[in-house]
């Protein structure tokens, strides 16, 4: 009955119309409209046409020669209009929070093991702390793999 009710008074209401854009960095070039932007005014996914492969530092088409930072791509433009710096800051946001997770995984894991090994002790902290030992091992190992690969045979 509630689940009628909450469903009637939903159909009811209809639908609202869609949200329409506004160009409004045309109507800032034109003079029309007024505006303050971050420094980088693009996220991501916006593209500008006719800002294909654009220099670091050029100015956007359409917004005008001022010289604004609210007009130019500080780092230049990809193959689709896209600003790069907005991209690396994007990127960036997930870069972080990979390695954020990862440090916070590997802190409970050591603070688990830490824990075990100091409460147990003799043979519990002797195991684990081999186990410890491996673990930590197994980057240098891979490195040095690595470098056997690469360097000469004369530098060994």
């Amino acid at each position: 009955m509630v689940v009628g009710l909450v469903v009637w008074g939903v159909m009811s209401a209809g639908w609202k119309p869609a949200l329409e854009t506004w160009p409004y960095r045309v109507e800032i070039a034109a003079g029309r409209a007024e505006g303050s932007f971050a420094p980088v005014p693009w996220s991501p996914m916006q593209r500008v046409e006719g800002a294909k492969l654009l220099a670091p530092g050029a100015v956007a088409p359409g917004v005008g020669e001022s010289g604004k930072a609210d007009g130019m791509f500080a780092l230049g433009t990809d193959s689709m209009g896209a600003d790069v710096l907005s991209q690396m800051i994007h990127a960036c946001r997930l870069a972080l929070g990979v390695g954020l997770v990862g440090t916070v995984i590997a802190f409970v894991i050591g603070v688990v093991m830490g824990a075990l090994m100091g409460y147990f002790g003799g043979v519990v902290d002797l195991v684990l702390y081999r186990v410890t030992e491996i673990v930590m091992g197994v980057p240098v190992v891979v490195l040095l793999i690595l470098a056997a690969s690469v360097l000469p045979r004369d530098v060994m």
